[in-house]
């Protein structure tokens, strides 16, 4: 197999590399990831991706700043700046993507809270950060006034379900993440696949988040009957012949474990991803004084509209500001 990454020597001054490694560690990485980014713009645009000055006292610059102040003053928040990143898995080895959307007023020496998003079935890392769909434009609006870094990943991108791969990738884009920047909380969240992915990963991992938000998800893959095929192909095997990976899986067996703030919704005519199970777990949640906010649209089918995505996303951030 042709290796997925070369080693390249490079002869640099050594002032040159020791203001770089300083420049760069504010940003958040390292020199070898700094010239990846600034190698693929160039084969990306064709030429140098930059005027070849100083880019900070440059006129452009300074009129660019300008306008971000008078925006942010105003309230109107800019587009996030995305970064389309490729790492290599430990899990297996294969390169794996996730899109870094860094907020509009973005500063490296600041400590900003993390908001990983997980798209549905059939989709990939491109679905939270272009999309209209509501769920989509609520996860962007609410990361983008609350300054978050906002990632979202392909998490082995169109049939995932939050299989032992895609949890690794998580795991290890969550180390990665924490390595180049300074990270205060974690919060999670998706819609359909998401939403059920988003369940899967608090119970199996609640020390690592702050809060999440399961849009439309289902809290028991014992029971679930939908996409089979794609779910056993992510978990290796069916329900039948690997019942404890399924159940390890599944957020209504493990209640005791969703001590963050969670936020909920479901849709009564929902025949994608049926209800029930989440709607017993709140239940159970409620009963046990944990901190959890269903919104539950008996006449909706499978969406949640963007006032309950936002209000979902909303709730598990409050109690922990």
């Amino acid at each position: 197999m042709k290796p997925t990454s070369v080693n390249v020597n490079v002869r640099l001054d050594r002032n040159v590399k020791e203001s770089a490694d300083l420049l760069f560690g504010e940003l958040g990485m390292n020199l070898s990831t700094a010239l990846n980014i600034f190698l693929r713009q160039a084969i990306r645009v064709g030429k140098i991706p930059f005027e070849v000055a100083d880019p900070f006292v440059g006129e452009k610059n300074m009129v660019r700043l300008q306008k971000s102040s008078a925006t942010a003053e105003r309230g109107q928040l800019a587009q996030h700046h995305l970064i389309d990143v490729a790492f290599t898995a430990s899990y297996d080895g294969t390169t794996q993507r996730y899109v870094l959307s860094l907020p509009p007023t973005f500063e490296s020496v600041r400590s900003h809270d993390l908001l990983l998003a997980l798209h549905g079935h059939g989709s990939d890392r491109w679905q939270v950060i272009t999309q209209m769909r509501d769920e989509c434009r609520a996860m962007r609006d609410f990361a983008a006034r609350h300054n978050m870094l906002l990632v979202s990943p392909d998490y082995r991108a169109t049939t995932s379900w939050m299989g032992p791969a895609a949890e690794a990738d998580i795991l290890q884009i969550i180390a990665d993440l924490r390595n180049w920047h300074d990270i205060t909380r974690i919060f999670l969240t998706g819609g359909s696949m998401g939403g059920t992915a988003t369940l899967i990963f608090a119970v199996k991992h609640p020390h690592l988040l702050a809060g999440a938000a399961a849009m439309n998800g289902t809290a028991n893959l014992v029971e679930y009957q939908n996409f089979s095929d794609a779910i056993s192909v992510s978990y290796g095997g069916t329900c039948e012949e690997i019942p404890v990976a399924y159940r390890e899986r599944s957020a209504e067996f493990y209640p005791e474990r969703l001590t963050m703030p969670l936020g909920l919704t479901v849709s009564g005519c929902d025949t994608s991803v049926p209800p029930d199970s989440v709607r017993r777990l709140a239940i159970t949640l409620q009963q046990r004084g944990a901190p959890v906010m269903l919104l539950d649209r008996p006449g909706v089918g499978h969406e949640t509209c963007y006032a309950d995505a936002l209000a979902a996303l909303e709730f598990m951030l409050a109690p922990s500001m």
